[in-house]
């Protein structure tokens, strides 16, 4: 009898989080493997949150608001860098499944988000184990908070020798995001560069240290 109700709530848990993730389309998108040849790095000569980095652009006006920046470019360019200070929340699991999972789970920030990325709607399975479920929608729902509702046309994971992440290359191209890593801090930069000046932003950056 017990087996028979833990296979119940599994699958409307299961029911519940497919027809939340199917209707999100950017979630059956994985990363590919973006290069970056920092030879062809811009001269970082801007310093802020912790980061110092160029722009191939002239006469930075800046807005500066704490843990954001907002800088302000001739050509109306523009790059914002935020640093991520937002504790993930799930979207419809119960406090107690959630807080659960925060006990067992032993996977730092980076790990997470890329392991996020790499998972499929498709990778939800009905288990008799309701972990093995819970898991996979702690997955996919940091991967649709990641991505938001705007449509993405493709993710791309990148590395430089002081930095790690990702890029979110939308459909109708009017800014772009990357999420990074430099060491134990995560940022988000998004700007309306051209992919080209975006990652020669991206290869400039380093440490401020």
């Amino acid at each position: 009898m017990l087996a028979a109700w833990t296979a119940y709530f599994n699958i409307a848990l299961l029911t519940k989080a497919n027809a939340f993730f199917e209707a999100n389309p950017n979630l059956k998108i994985q990363p590919v493997s973006q290069s970056i040849d920092i030879s062809g790095s811009l001269s970082p000569n801007l310093v802020y949150l912790g980061l110092n980095f160029g722009a191939p652009w002239q006469n930075p006006s800046v807005i500066n608001a704490g843990d954001s920046v907002r800088i302000a470019f001739n050509g109306n360019k523009f790059i914002i860098i935020s640093k991520e200070t937002t504790e993930f929340k799930p979207s419809f699991l119960s406090d107690r499944d959630f807080q659960t999972w925060q006990k067992n789970s032993n996977l730092s920030p980076k790990a997470f988000m890329k392991k996020s990325l790499n998972t499929l709607p498709s990778d939800i399975k009905v288990s008799v184990l309701r972990k093995n479920i819970i898991d996979k929608i702690m997955l996919l729902d940091q991967k649709a908070q990641t991505l938001g509702t705007d449509a993405i046309q493709k993710i791309e994971s990148f590395e430089t020798p002081s930095i790690r992440g990702f890029l979110f290359l939308p459909q109708d191209k009017s800014s772009t995001k990357a999420i990074f890593f430099l060491k134990d801090q995560s940022y988000v930069l998004t700007t309306n560069a051209a992919k080209d000046e975006l990652i020669k932003i991206l290869g400039s950056i380093k440490s401020e240290e």
